[in-house]
């Protein structure tokens, strides 16, 4: 091994092992926040995490720093109407403060063919009754129930009870790890498969 390809290569063994210097900030109720440097625990990414909630008035959060044992590059989504719905974006990268990006979300993709009973009640955490079915979208292909008390990112208490269409990943998000709401009581949160016989789908 030459002198060259020695220096390359320990230079590559340095970079691999030095820890991650990142931006971190957080701002509940705001797409932007305020940002200083840290440095990371080695083997951690640098993470921007967007989140969209909505309870009828729409409230975006977002959090920058150390990606920790968060899952990165994930979308976790669930809806019960086009009023009440969580959106999560983790977005990860692996060079020093390379998380400068601005708050990012999916779009509402188009109707899979999934479809999920759909209800929604305030002011109870008693399982609602649905009145209607939704059609899911995108990766949406678990139906879900939800009940509790949220302290909504705007700081308003809320309580209610849900269905809809939720993604796998949402299914197994800790509704306790969000970054703007915070949840302050879960009755019920369960997903299953859309309830359609045999698992059908509609076209």
């Amino acid at each position: 091994m030459n002198s060259v390809t020695s220096v390359f290569l320990l230079y590559f063994l340095i970079s691999i092992a030095a820890a991650l210097k990142c931006y971190h900030g957080r701002k509940r109720n705001s797409d932007t926040c305020e940002q200083e440097a840290i440095e990371c625990p080695k083997g951690d990414r640098c993470i921007t995490i967007s989140e969209e909630y909505c309870n009828h008035k729409t409230i975006r959060s977002i959090y920058k720093g150390c990606s920790g044992n968060i899952p990165c590059d994930e979308k976790p989504y669930g809806k019960a109407n086009n009023y009440v719905y969580l959106m999560v974006s983790t977005k990860c990268c692996d060079t020093d403060y390379c998380n400068n990006q601005s708050f990012e979300m999916p779009k509402d993709d188009e109707p899979n063919g999934v479809v999920c009973p759909s209800c929604y009640e305030p002011n109870t955490v008693k399982e609602c009754i649905p009145q209607n079915e939704m059609m899911c979208r995108g990766q949406d292909d678990n139906c879900v129930t939800f009940s509790g008390q949220f302290l909504e990112p705007d700081g308003f208490v809320a309580c209610y009870s849900l269905k809809g269409c939720m993604s796998a990943l949402g299914c197994k998000m800790d509704l306790s790890q969000l970054i703007g709401a915070q949840l302050l009581n879960q009755t019920i949160f369960k997903c299953t498969k859309s309830p359609l016989p045999g698992g059908e789908k509609y076209e």
